[in-house]
């Protein structure tokens, strides 16, 4: 199990990134990045959160290691 923490002033929570089907991004002018994470179930939003460039780095480094094959989506 890959788990994603987060904590803010009052609590930590966890996301299981195991259950993670998708994950959305947005960047703000500041630089920060607002990241949604989707279940595999019914797209349900499991938690949203806003890293700094570098966490989000992380991120995508830590789920990347896992990664066998890639496309890319024209939408």
């Amino acid at each position: 199990m890959k788990l994603f923490r987060i904590i803010t002033d009052d609590e930590m929570r966890y996301i299981n990134l195991e259950n993670v089907a998708k994950i959305e991004f947005e960047k703000y002018t500041d630089g920060t990045y607002e990241i949604t994470f989707y279940s595999f179930k019914n797209d349900e939003a499991l938690d949203c959160v806003d890293l700094s460039k570098e966490e989000f780095k992380q991120l995508i480094n830590l789920l990347e290691k896992n990664v066998i094959y890639s496309v890319k989506s024209e939408d």
